[in-house]
């Protein structure tokens, strides 16, 4: 064991962090739409029946249809939400970022130890880095986000892109099919 696969398993752990906050953050975005749309229409319509009235012709003419139509597209949303696993998905997520998180801080920590100390610790948290690459891996990650964070990694780490030759000093993608494209 050495120190450069110490880097390595870091590096990567960091990458797979920032692919899964990004997913966290899509998910737990749509998530939080659902919840906003399913309270909506309830808000709307009690709000303007304590204001005014039930026998008022623009809440027959106007915003019961229109909540009627709020609810319709809210439960489309919900359906798409329950079919794909959005939360199930965002869960994983979270815990995946906290699972990476620890695992690129522990990598930094072996990483300056002396040789003897890192061949003697760096087995079990390999370990745990394969369990949670093969974790990771069956969440269908896609080569545009394999390439997010890689991109995510190099510029992090200050690192140069094996292909490109580049080290990145911004986010946005670029044409490198290792850390662009995404």
């Amino acid at each position: 064991m050495d120190k450069k696969e110490c880097f390595d398993c870091e590096f990567y752990s960091f990458g797979t962090t920032k692919l899964f906050e990004n997913r966290a953050n899509k998910y737990g975005t749509r998530l939080k739409r659902i919840a906003f749309l399913g309270l909506l229409s309830p808000v709307i319509l009690g709000g303007f029946v304590a204001a005014f009235s039930t026998d008022n012709e623009m809440l027959k003419q106007i915003l019961i249809p229109l909540c009627g139509l709020l609810t319709i597209g809210q439960a489309i949303y919900s359906l798409f939400s329950l079919t794909y696993k959005w939360d199930e998905k965002y869960s994983y997520a979270i815990g995946a970022i906290k699972d990476n998180a620890r695992l690129t801080s522990e990598f930094g920590k072996l990483k300056k130890l002396a040789d003897s100390e890192i061949s003697e610790q760096y087995p079990k948290l390999r370990e745990e880095y394969d369990r949670q690459l093969v974790a990771d891996t069956a969440q269908s990650i896609t080569k545009e986000e394999e390439r997010y964070a890689m991109r995510q990694s190099l510029l992090h780490f200050k690192s140069q892109c094996p292909t490109c030759n580049e080290i990145p000093k911004k986010l946005a993608s670029t044409d490198c099919d290792t850390c662009g494209n995404f």
